[in-house]
């Protein structure tokens, strides 16, 4: 194999062996978090690049343990960068928000940088610390720290062009007594690129832990739905037969209506001898189109050849006391009769 060859094929693995080696310290790292505190190991050194205000120098230091040694700019090429931007540059308070996860509580936070700064959120870098929780009021307190975007690139772009630090691991605030705060990030949609690639990383992670637990969902929620449908085909059914109880009832309510009403009458007076009695009252000629016993009156609609002759007929009978028209007496054209609708008062029974 020629030496040309060789580096070809050498620069192709380039990417996926960074991504490796970038895996292989995260997961570690994630091991190591687990341990007790006394077992865990010493976190490494790490370069500080802390941005001098005014005349935008910087001063660097190799923190070890928490303690900073001195150090220069070459260090970079071995050690993670973490540049420290002055307490001017930095916007810190504190604000209380519902109590939530950390990462819950991040995103509600750049949702809300709008109301809790004077500039828009995709200006901004920012980073919240939960401080104390209130579980009673289901609130908690966190540090809010917020720098805009335009002077933290800027102290990043003369980083790189005074220094040539290639990568900026971290992005954080020096605090007063020389403490180290936060971890800034873009409030931007768009991360930074290495953000960007450890999340891809942990949600590949995060996918493939998750695997079997997502056929098992899968099943559980088929077999759910199943048993949903079976449901909802007897509550169907079961609806149905409440509906047909309900219509029969009502038809047997009616014929037990109708039944009283021919045989014995709302008002104590049998509707047959009604019908009997209006059929001989009523004279040759006239006809009815309607009848109908709503408690002591009987209600007629029909034609006559002359409709007011009905009067005098129908109050001769011994049932009816008095006959009203409830509407003027009209001609029907096509019969040449007069249509009229009238009601009758029952005589009191003794």
């Amino acid at each position: 194999m020629n030496a040309p060859a060789a580096s070809g094929r050498a620069a192709a693995l380039a990417p996926a062996l960074d991504q490796a080696r970038a895996f292989w310290a995260w997961w570690t790292a994630e091991l190591a978090a687990m341990l007790p505190a006394a077992l865990r190991p010493a976190p490494p050194p790490v370069l500080l690049a802390e941005a001098l205000p005014g005349d935008g120098r910087f001063a660097f230091a190799r923190l070890v343990r928490g303690a900073r040694h001195p150090a220069g700019p070459e260090e970079a090429a071995r050690l993670p960068t973490c540049l420290l931007l002055p307490e001017a540059l930095v916007l810190d308070k504190e604000a209380e928000w519902p109590l939530m996860p950390e990462a819950d509580l991040r995103r509600a936070v750049r949702l809300d940088l709008d109301r809790q700064t004077p500039f828009p959120a995709e200006a901004l870098w920012f980073d919240v610390v939960p401080m104390r929780a209130d579980p009673a009021r289901r609130r908690v307190v966190a540090r809010l720290l917020v720098a805009r975007a335009a002077e933290v690139e800027a102290a990043l772009a003369r980083l790189r062009a005074a220094h040539g630090v290639a990568q900026v691991a971290r992005v954080a605030v020096a605090s007063p007594g020389g403490a180290i705060a936060g971890a800034l990030r873009p409030a931007a949609a768009q991360a930074a690129p290495q953000a960007a690639g450890r999340g891809r990383l942990r949600a590949w992670l995060l996918a493939a832990c998750l695997l079997l637990g997502g056929l098992n969902l899968v099943l559980h929620l088929d077999a759910e739905a199943r048993r949903a449908e079976r449901l909802d085909a007897a509550v169907a059914e079961a609806r149905a037969r409440v509906q047909r109880v309900e219509a029969l009832r009502t038809r047997i309510a009616e014929q037990r209506r109708l039944r009283d009403e021919i045989l014995g009458g709302r008002a104590g007076v049998p509707m047959l001898a009604l019908l009997d009695e209006l059929t001989r009252r009523i004279p040759d000629g006239a006809w009815l189109d309607g009848v109908e016993l709503r408690g002591g009156q009987v209600q007629l609609t029909g034609q006559a050849p002359a409709a007011v002759g009905l009067v005098a007929a129908l109050e001769a009978s011994p049932l009816f006391a008095e006959a009203q028209f409830r509407a003027p007496v009209t001609l029907d054209r096509a019969s040449g009769r007069e249509r009229f609708d009238m009601v009758l008062r029952l005589r009191d029974r003794p």
